[in-house]
């Protein structure tokens, strides 16, 4: 949950940054693509590309990181999402199907099959 948590922060920091509207950098980036017809922003040169690259590139080492340290959590990235979302990959928690033990009841024919859960509990629970 603290990774989780961490996470959001951090992209919603670095997206924050990117895309403030107050600042010299604006008005510098906002003036370079006039004076070059937009070729500035066309080539990567506005702080809000290199900010979103930014937590982009970070988001893709904390995919490397997490994902050796945990089974295949990953997040996608920004572009693929729309930016509208954050969105994780959780691997199968392995919850497999368990056969009883062969004792049949009286007047049973078939076998009856379980399903063995378990519950997970936040520290907040």
């Amino acid at each position: 949950e603290q990774d989780f948590r961490m996470l959001v922060s951090r992209v919603n920091e670095g997206l924050a940054d990117a895309f403030k509207v107050e600042g010299w950098g604006v008005w510098k980036d906002a003036l370079l693509g006039v004076a070059t017809g937009w070729l500035w922003e066309d080539f990567g040169g506005a702080g809000v590309k290199k900010g979103v690259r930014g937590v982009e590139a970070w988001i893709e080492e904390w995919n490397g990181e997490n994902g050796r340290r945990e089974e295949g959590v990953r997040c996608w990235g920004l572009r693929r999402t729309g930016y509208l979302s954050l969105d994780i990959q959780i691997p199968d928690p392995h919850v497999r199907v368990v056969e009883p033990e062969e004792e049949e009841e009286e007047g049973r024919g078939g076998r009856e099959q379980t399903v063995e859960t378990a519950t997970v509990r936040g520290e907040g629970d």
